[in-house]
């Protein structure tokens, strides 16, 4: 038997995620990466439509937030703001406290240097 038709394959990308449990928000490592590590972003959100973006800035924009620092031990960016997860929980209708929590896929928006998240894709972890 031959390797004729097969091609390789990388586990390595799992693509742009957040997980949101009662505990915090968690960007994973491609999230980060994609936006090409920044600093700062800011955080975009669309009532009507339920979702939400981070858009890579830097710190003299307004209402940036800090985002990555090369200090890092993980490659990936968790937020802790209780005010945050109540925002994102109050829109989507969860309760947070009595479930395992979401992960969302994102998407790229290049021409706004921007991850999208929609809460109403957002499945149970």
């Amino acid at each position: 038997m031959s390797l004729e038709g097969f091609e390789a394959i990388s586990f390595g990308n799992a693509g742009l995620t957040v997980s949101i449990t009662k505990n915090g928000t968690t960007f994973n490592k491609t999230v980060v990466e994609k936006l090409s590590k920044p600093s700062n972003v800011v955080l975009m959100l669309n009532k009507s439509l339920k979702q939400f973006a981070l858009r890579a800035a830097n710190a003299k924009d307004n209402m940036t937030m800090p985002f990555y620092t090369s200090a890092q031990k993980s490659p990936s960016v968790r937020w802790n703001s209780k005010e945050y997860l109540r925002t994102l929980s109050d829109l989507a209708g969860w309760d947070l406290a009595n479930t395992q929590g979401y992960h969302i896929n994102g998407t790229y928006l290049s021409s706004d240097k921007a991850v999208l998240f929609d809460l109403n894709d957002a499945i149970p972890n």
